[in-house]
């Protein structure tokens, strides 16, 4: 994961974002809109109905390393968009001009402190094994009480909020602002 967001963030040093910003004409397209909306529609009603009980946890069928590398890409790519602190940093870094030298550096320590706590964990579990594990259970037990229901949440007010922008850019919004005297 450290790699991925050290590669993403050296791309937009590099004017990935640039490269970007000329598709954003794409998503002034009501297409796009349309796509947003029934996005949206479904992330809303899905959050109505989704599942929040608790289940047995689920383990992965194989903790091979090419499985464990494969997973860190597609939860990179799909939270990469989400990471506001991280591309704020860049944002932050790429206007005042900064050298190679210099970012180069900052995002690298950037990326070490974003993983260094499971790290962490990892470590002390190698290192004090069973002694440490009733404390991570009850660790694991508090935070997914309540995380199921929570995503519930998250899901229903990005699938709103993504509904409403959709109802703008293909210009529903409008037509309902103009009926209001």
């Amino acid at each position: 994961m450290a790699l991925f967001y050290f590669a993403l963030g050296c791309a937009l040093m590099l004017g990935l974002g640039a490269a970007l910003g000329s598709l954003s004409n794409l998503a002034d397209s009501p297409l796009f809109g349309w796509g947003l909306l029934v996005l949206g529609g479904g992330l809303f009603a899905y959050s109505w109905v989704m599942p929040t009980r608790r289940r047995a946890p689920r383990r992965p069928a194989s903790f091979r390393t090419v499985s464990m590398i494969g997973l860190g890409l597609a939860t990179g790519l799909l939270e990469a968009g989400t990471a506001l602190p991280y591309l704020g940093a860049i944002g932050i870094m790429s206007t005042a001009g900064l050298s190679a030298s210099t970012w180069i550096p900052v995002l690298a320590a950037y990326n070490l402190v974003m993983v260094l706590p499971p790290v962490l964990l990892y470590l002390g579990h190698r290192v004090f094994g069973e002694h440490l594990r009733p404390r991570l259970d009850r660790w694991r037990e508090k935070i997914d009480a309540g995380s199921r229901e929570t995503l519930s949440w998250i899901i229903g007010i990005v699938g709103l909020i993504l509904l409403v922008h959709g109802l703008q850019q293909v210009g529903v919004i409008d037509v309902i602002d103009s009926l209001n005297p």
